[in-house]
């Protein structure tokens, strides 16, 4: 690795304690990594997988946390909800591609349950941003977008972006 004062993690932070001791080796003395809103959301999923996720975010940022400590890295974690960007993430460009392929829209219940998307824009800005505020230093926040949105309403707002009627079938759960 080249010599690096400032990191950026866009990673899975799972990966990111195994990579500190090298990182640190080649100057590190600043680091911003993202983590998820999901070590919060997923803690109680009825989905055992889910649960396990939101465990090893959890222990990820714990380490990564005392990593720092340990060894003076001031430290920021970011934690986005829902990241969006046109036609390159696996959330809102995965959904368009389904809408596009099959137009119709099957959804499992009234879709209620609440997403809040992020721009992976705005999430660069704010690493960006994190990096150089020492009152960002030795700190966690919670990244969402700029509205809270039931699944339903972000499905038909995509269906608006396809410039598509919106055809989504609610399925009994």
């Amino acid at each position: 690795l080249p010599p690096v004062a400032t990191v950026f993690s866009l990673s899975p932070i799972w990966l990111l304690p195994g990579a500190l001791p090298a990182l640190k080796a080649r100057g590190m003395a600043r680091l911003v990594a993202f983590s998820s809103t999901s070590r919060f959301t997923r803690l109680e999923s009825a989905e055992p997988s889910e649960r396990a996720v939101a465990r090893s975010l959890a222990e990820s940022e714990a380490r990564v946390e005392a990593f720092c400590a340990e060894h003076g890295v001031a430290w920021t974690i970011l934690r986005p909800t829902l990241i969006y960007v046109e036609g390159r993430d696996a959330n809102v460009s995965r959904l368009a591609g389904l809408i596009r392929r099959f137009k119709v829209l099957p959804l499992s219940g009234r879709g209620e349950g609440l997403r809040q998307p992020v721009h992976a824009d705005d999430l660069a800005g704010g690493a960006i941003a994190a990096a150089g505020a020492t009152a960002a230093r030795d700190k966690a926040y919670d990244l969402v977008g700029g509205e809270t949105l039931t699944y339903r309403v972000m499905a038909e707002r995509i269906y608006a972006g396809l410039g598509r009627r919106p055809m989504i079938v609610a399925l009994p759960p």
